[in-house]
């Protein structure tokens, strides 16, 4: 079989189709913390949170959490009620083991 056979067999087997969904769904979540690193309103960033569309334990590609986003992007507003609200913890570590402060 041909290098390029080979390359299109494994493109089009169920693992691959199945890891192409996934990176592109991991991706999506990604994207979602550009509400945080834009300055959208707190408002909009418990809507997402409350609807699903951002999850308390989701991390970014660096392994941020968004306590360490918030406290990366100066956004006192929400980092103030990931700690009270959703009880987030100051002391988690992110990809690099780093705490949010």
């Amino acid at each position: 079989i041909s290098e390029f056979a080979n390359y299109a067999y494994y493109e089009n087997c169920d693992f691959m189709i199945s890891y192409r969904k996934l990176e592109a769904e991991q991706k999506q979540r990604w994207s979602n913390f550009d509400i945080i690193k834009n300055g959208s309103s707190l408002v909009e960033i418990q809507d997402m949170i409350a609807n699903g569309e951002l999850l308390l334990s989701d991390r970014d590609y660096g392994g941020m959490g968004l306590a360490h986003l918030a406290a990366t992007y100066n956004r006192q507003d929400l980092l103030k009620w990931l700690v009270t609200s959703k009880k987030m913890s100051l002391s988690s570590k992110e990809g690099r083991g780093r705490t949010v402060l």
